[in-house]
């Protein structure tokens, strides 16, 4: 999977719609805007369409990964872009995908340059890259 000619502005486009958004399960969350994120940056369908809409809670959300056959955030991380893409947090750059564990639980973000940008139940935010727990490279 390689990245497309024009993320950078594709991933811009993608955050500041995020931005505007308030947080809704099935609509806009962690996962949803991940999966946004990998499509804007390599112009590749990542899934995020046949989600929306289909849990409106955090067991939901859960529940639907369990029915998928995935345990945990970072499985539905590997079946999207593969166990390859696992790389050490440091080596993150803008677009690659953070898993993040936070005061609320696990969550999905999206490297910046010097923060993550991540969807959390107040909304957009950013965090320190320090939080990543994990990091999976987009594209090539």
């Amino acid at each position: 999977m390689r990245r497309h000619p024009a993320w950078r502005s594709r991933l811009f486009n993608t955050v500041h719609a995020a931005i505007r958004q308030p947080f809704k399960w099935g609509e806009n969350d962690c996962a949803l805007f991940a999966a946004r994120c990998i499509e804007a940056v390599t112009g590749q369908d990542a899934g995020a369409a046949q989600y929306l809409g289909a849990y409106d809670s955090r067991d939901g959300a859960y529940a639907l990964l369990a029915s998928l056959g995935h345990a945990d955030l970072a499985s539905l991380i590997i079946a999207t872009l593969g166990a390859a893409s696992e790389i050490h947090p440091s080596r993150a750059r803008r677009g690659d995908i953070a898993l993040l564990q936070t005061a609320e639980g696990e969550a999905i973000g999206v490297f910046d340059t010097e923060r993550i940008g991540a969807i959390g139940l107040t909304g957009y935010a950013t965090l320190e890259r320090e939080l990543a727990v994990r990091a999976f490279k987009v594209g090539l």
